[in-house]
């Protein structure tokens, strides 16, 4: 039996070879890019900073910023190459922000803060609040606040509060020593409704108090407190406001004495 040679195949057409490398090169160099891209859009730090209730925090971060965090504050911190960002979820920050060339920004719900260096304090509260209003002030250089379409620029002893409806007030003068003067144990209130002023102290400690029904409730409160003592708050709210405080198993109620 005699083989008889396959004929030879016509070589494929060089154009054919050349379009499967450069079909190859490009899945290469496409893989390489989105590589590439994730590699780029991953911080250079992160770390997520909390404090319990009652506490407070001072950080500095590899850039030198520096944060000081109050009661009940969750902070997440985001250092790329071209930028800086921190996601404020609730509570209240002093920054100290160091120019580096990038920018910082302070994400706290619809508030965006923008700066290149400033030592400013961002208050976003909004469980406490019941809604997204929160406050920017201004320590020291230049800050943009942007909320809800609007822009404004603040300097040294100015700031911005946002109200219930989400957006931005007038921009106001503050004294340097009424700005996060949490930071020294105090808190002020003017003409501020008895309910909120119970929340606030929530942030710090337990009161235990509770107004016996909405019109104590909204009583309006004066006055500086430490938020760290609600003991404090116990003795003071007969001297401030027609009410007594009576006692309703583990709470202890607000009531009118009118």
């Amino acid at each position: 039996m005699t083989l008889v040679p396959p004929p030879d195949r016509p070589p494929r057409p060089w154009y054919l070879a050349a379009a499967l490398v450069a079909v190859l090169l490009s899945a290469v160099v496409g893989a390489s890019f989105v590589g590439w891209s994730y590699w780029r859009q991953q911080p250079d730090y992160a770390n997520t900073y909390l404090t319990n209730r009652g506490a407070q925090l001072d950080v500095s971060l590899p850039d030198t910023t520096r944060m000081t965090l109050d009661s009940s504050t969750r902070a997440e911190v985001s250092l790329y190459g071209s930028r800086r960002v921190v996601r404020l979820s609730t509570g209240q920050v002093v920054f100290e922000v160091p120019q580096d060339g990038r920018p910082f920004e302070v994400q706290a719900g619809p508030w965006r803060i923008e700066t290149a260096g400033a030592r400013f304090a961002v208050r976003y509260t909004p469980k406490v609040d019941k809604d997204t209003r929160g406050q920017v002030a201004v320590e020291e250089g230049r800050v943009q606040v942007r909320m809800g379409g609007a822009t404004v620029d603040l300097g040294a002893g100015e700031q911005v509060a946002g109200d219930a409806a989400g957006h931005l007030g007038a921009t106001s003068r503050v004294a340097p020593d009424a700005i996060a003067s949490w930071r020294s144990g105090r808190v002020s209130f003017v003409a501020t409704p008895l309910v909120d002023v119970l929340a606030e102290f929530e942030r710090y400690a337990a009161t235990g108090l509770v107004p016996a029904d909405p019109q104590v409730g909204a009583l309006p409160v004066t006055g500086t407190f430490d938020p760290r003592r609600p003991d404090d708050l116990r003795r003071r709210l007969p001297e401030l406001l027609p009410v007594r405080l009576q006692a309703r198993g583990q709470f202890t109620e607000v009531v009118d004495a009118r």
